[in-house]
């Protein structure tokens, strides 16, 4: 579904982070890395080539607000995998999808490979 995709993970909780590099990897997709704190995550965006995100809203006690601009001004698909997501986030980001946590990691794969895929 990742085939040859470069794709960042933002997420604080390291099990979770895990699961989702391996289906990354099982879908022959490229993690670029996991990441886990709003600054290392802009940094990343900025200095990667990267085909699409999984971002987790709430990393530690920052917010990720900042994260969804930077990858919708560089035009890089993500996908939201968060257990804080409420309905103004919805509102405000109709297009990106919401998966939430908790979400098998194939579920939160199949829903970026869409996105990407709805990208092009």
């Amino acid at each position: 579904m990742l085939a040859g995709k470069r794709i960042l993970i933002i997420e604080d909780e390291p099990l979770i982070g895990l699961d989702l590099e391996s289906a990354i990897k099982d879908g022959s997709g490229i993690v670029v890395g996991i990441v886990t704190t709003v600054a290392t995550a802009m940094q990343t965006i900025e200095n990667e080539t990267l085909h699409g995100a999984i971002l987790d809203l709430r990393l530690k006690n920052e917010l990720a607000l900042p994260l969804m601009e930077q990858l919708a001004a560089r035009n890089i698909p993500f996908v939201i995998h968060s257990g804080q997501a409420d309905h103004s986030i919805a509102t405000a980001w109709p297009s990106v999808p919401i998966i939430n946590k908790p979400a098998l990691p194939e579920n939160v794969i199949a829903a970026l490979a869409v996105a990407i895929g709805d990208h092009r």
